[in-house]
């Protein structure tokens, strides 16, 4: 479930992006490169609830494909535990959209999984928004609830490396850095059909 909500959330984020730049709808060509990953070791984190309890977050670039253009993104991951919720910050160049910045919150609450996902861009500056918002609730599993035990590199494999759109990524453990998980500035509220 996991893995078709990051791969949901990438490819929304890509088409209302390029629905906002006035850009067309490009076919996604599946990669043809492996995956390769690097991953710094971190003594004793293993799982999110290490890595709360360490206040430690991860930090690392990727190269992403996305609507079949390939870039690099830096990216945050860091997984609050009181609030059963992970959080996700990347930002990179997006064609026509020049810098783009994305954050992604998941919180999970028994069965239900809340989505909240701010977007960010120079072409969204000229429409009088720093940032989009989106929310979407879903229902999942009492075990996908449950995500504390979840290795750390498990967890932010299935935010990335869902469907084929991440060919490799290089990733470290650095300080929690709250800020970085907050949007500043004017944010509009985005609605879509059901």
């Amino acid at each position: 479930m996991r893995k078709f909500v990051a791969f949901f959330v990438i490819v929304a984020l890509a088409a209302l992006l390029a629905g906002c730049g006035g850009q067309g709808e490009q076919e996604q060509k599946p990669s043809e490169q492996k995956t390769t990953t690097t991953v710094a070791e971190s003594k004793g984190i293993e799982t999110l609830s290490d890595l709360y309890n360490s206040k430690k977050m991860v930090h690392g670039t990727a190269k992403v494909t996305l609507q079949g253009e390939t870039t690099t993104v830096e990216f945050w991951y860091y997984f609050d535990m009181p609030n059963k919720e992970t959080l996700l910050r990347y930002e990179g160049e997006q064609g026509g959209m020049g810098k783009m910045t994305a954050i992604i919150k998941n919180k999970y609450s028994g069965t239900t999984l809340t989505q909240t996902m701010y977007m960010k861009s120079e072409k969204m500056e000229a429409q009088g928004c720093d940032w989009i918002v989106i929310t979407q609730t879903s229902t999942i599993s009492q075990s996908e609830s449950n995500i504390g035990d979840e290795p750390v590199e498990d967890a932010f494999k299935s935010t990335f490396a869902s469907q084929g759109n991440v060919w490799e990524y290089e990733v470290e453990t650095v300080d929690y850095n709250p800020s970085l998980f907050q949007p500043d500035g004017k944010v509009c509220q985005f609605s879509y059909g059901s």
